[in-house]
């Protein structure tokens, strides 16, 4: 009896080292330390056959629980850069570009490619790597690139996780991250796109979720394809093409920026959960102010003012759906890109007639389609694309209020 509970417990021992050990060899050669991985094999064969030979079967066990999952991590090619922080490239002739990729450990990689210049018809290929972190390209606004992406999100098994979250406290870095979501695309678009890849395409990364195929966020939407990504500059069939190589466990993110502009912070506002900060441009571009004057009980001056307003809001709203969608895009892209906001509608229905709100005198007339509403507080959700052509989407209901602080910006 005693020597089966001595034997229990030594397999149960046996077993449990062995499970430690894979894990442990994961995480080793996670971290490019393979061959103390090696070593450790080494030392346990030696062990049993000189040392301890009554114990060569446990510890036989013990080694091919470190060498096996130490072979597969190193071919499924899992090891993690040792190197952390941001990673910045500015490359401005294709002669700067590595031939191997530019990379990142824990931190993030941007290629800053503001001031790159390439010859006409020419193909550059740069690769980015980060082993955990975001990826980012920054694109020129005033030159045109044909875009050739592969890109990859990559699977993180438990163990490696579990490395990364030890590296992150051990280097007192938080882990968590940001991501952003696509902006500026009209509701038909985001329909289309929605039915077409997926509820994931549209939320690709979070914390529970670090892999997804449509893990490129390109011009502020997300590629419908996985793993490639193809944009032509429109008019320039010569363009300079940019054959980017992507890797990232966390986002990879494709598109022009100001020069004044930080590619990299992302952070979100606590009261409404929307991205803000630099790295979500042109999202929070300055647009005009509602009119002072927002009472639902109108005049003809207050009418005025707000058919002024509109004007000025649809060309600042044409222009952010072209920022949106970057230089050299295709009427396509222009059409998909959208700005919306909130305006006056000049028909009320009561009584079972339809009367404008300022009567058959009022001067001016909105240029914005317009709808019945049921109240006078309701107001119009206007968008307009990238090309000028205005849409009215919707009728929201108690808006003249401006209760919320999204309808006060």
């Amino acid at each position: 009896m005693a020597d089966a509970i001595m034997w229990g417990l030594g397999l149960l021992a046996t077993v449990s080292a062995a499970l430690v050990a894979g894990v442990g060899a994961v995480v080793l050669t996670t971290f490019g330390l393979g061959g103390v991985v090696l070593a450790a094999v080494a030392v346990l064969g030696l062990t049993g056959a000189t040392i301890w030979r009554r114990g060569m079967l446990p510890l036989a066990v013990i080694s091919v629980a470190l060498a096996v999952p130490a072979a597969w991590a190193a071919h499924a090619d899992l090891r993690i850069d040792r190197s952390r922080g941001l990673l910045s490239a500015v490359p401005t002739a294709p002669g700067d570009v590595p031939g191997k990729a530019y990379r990142r450990g824990i931190g993030d990689v941007l290629v800053d490619l503001r001031d790159f210049t390439a010859p006409r018809g020419s193909t550059t290929r740069i690769a980015a790597r980060a082993d955990d972190g975001d990826v980012v390209v920054a694109l020129p606004q005033d030159r045109c690139f044909t875009l050739d992406v592969r890109f990859r999100g990559d699977d993180r098994p438990a163990p490696t996780r579990f490395a990364l979250g030890v590296a992150n406290r051990l280097g007192n870095r938080d882990g968590s991250y940001a991501v952003l979501s696509p902006m500026g695309l009209t509701a038909a678009a985001i329909q289309r796109e929605s039915s077409k890849a997926g509820t994931a395409a549209l939320h690709a990364f979070n914390t529970d979720s670090p892999t997804s195929p449509y893990g490129l966020l390109a011009f502020n939407r997300y590629a419908t394809e996985a793993g490639t990504y193809t944009r032509r500059a429109a008019g320039e069939p010569d363009a300079p093409t940019l054959r980017l190589e992507l890797r990232s466990t966390r986002q990879i993110r494709v598109r022009d920026y100001p020069r004044e502009v930080d590619p990299m912070p992302v952070t979100f506002s606590q009261d409404s959960g929307a991205p803000i900060g630099n790295a979500a441009w042109p999202e929070g571009t300055p647009r005009p102010a509602y009119p002072d004057e927002r009472s639902i009980v109108r005049s003809p001056a207050n009418r005025a003012t707000w058919i002024a307003w509109e004007r000025r809001v649809i060309a600042y709203a044409k222009a952010q759906a072209r920022r949106a969608a970057g230089p050299c895009a295709s009427r396509a892209d222009l059409e998909d890109r959208g700005f919306t906001f909130l305006t006056q509608p000049e028909l009320l229905r009561k009584g079972g007639r339809t009367e404008r709100l300022l009567g058959t005198g009022t001067p001016q007339r909105s240029s914005i389609p317009q709808r019945a509403v049921d109240a006078a507080d309701a107001m119009l959700l206007v968008e307009v694309d990238g090309l000028g052509q205005t849409r009215l989407v919707n009728v929201v209901p108690h808006a003249g209020n401006f209760d919320d602080p999204e309808l006060r910006r």
